[in-house]
């Protein structure tokens, strides 16, 4: 029974996937016009600039992978934690549209620099210091800074400078880059682990730390998987994650 009612399942979804994708297609082709959404390249306009405008202290985490359904994982235990949610659309987690291919090249240097494109990490810190909004309402003297994974592995020193930048109120926006869920999805093997702050431990110190600093967290992503149930592995020169289009 449990058989027969998962392969209905799964073949209600593939006509629905079937369909969505014909209309992201074609939504896409005609210039992908947004009404309630929000582009990933507009997020840190429309939900940082403005606190940081404010002279609002923020730490930006962008969780490079996660998904929707991660994201609610996450925001029930930091809810536990006495974390309170805040979005200026009163939406429980305010949604976005990831760029086109959604992966980390793509998709992140969008978020990233503001505008839709494709970069490397190297590209990305260029582009974050030099984001038109951020940087003007940062001010020049100290001006929007940004941490990869490799900056991460040294919050165990007492003066790591990912803690002490979070910790400085004058820097009023400071963005991190925590790559663990994306690479849980490398590979033909998927895992699927509980998402929370014990198996995302590198987050327990960078809230901690923000929380002393009265810093507004902003969590978000540049783009979302979701682990498919019988899904076949196929591997390709250009990417696993999509198809360049004919």
């Amino acid at each position: 029974a449990l058989a027969r009612l998962s392969t209905a399942v799964k073949e209600r979804r593939e006509r629905f996937n079937n369909r969505f994708a014909a209309d992201l297609s074609a939504w896409n082709n005609h210039g992908a016009h947004f009404t309630k959404l929000t582009g990933v390249e507009s997020l840190l306009d429309r939900y940082v600039a403005p606190l940081a405008a404010k002279e609002q202290p923020v730490l930006v985490i962008v969780l490079d992978g996660m998904s929707y359904a991660v994201c609610r994982e996450l925001s029930a235990q930091l809810a536990e934690r006495r974390w309170s949610a805040l979005s200026p659309d009163s939406l429980e987690i305010a949604p976005a549209v990831t760029a086109l291919p959604s992966v980390t090249d793509f998709s992140r240097f969008s978020l990233i620099s503001g505008n839709l494109g494709r970069g490397t990490q190297g590209a990305e810190e260029l582009a974050w210091v030099s984001h038109p909004t951020l940087a003007a309402a940062s001010g020049k003297q100290h001006p929007p800074v940004l941490f990869h994974k490799n900056d991460l592995a040294a919050m165990a020193d007492p003066d790591s400078p990912v803690l002490r930048e979070v910790a400085n109120t004058k820097r009023r926006v400071v963005g991190i880059v925590i790559n663990a869920i994306d690479d849980s999805l490398s590979g033909p093997v998927q895992i699927a682990p509980d998402w929370n702050l014990e198996y995302l431990a590198v987050l327990r110190p960078l809230l901690g730390e923000a929380a002393a600093a009265g810093r507004v967290v902003v969590l978000t992503s540049d783009h979302g998987h979701i682990l498919d149930f019988g899904a076949e592995y196929r591997r390709h020169e250009g990417s696993d994650r999509y198809r360049p289009g004919k």
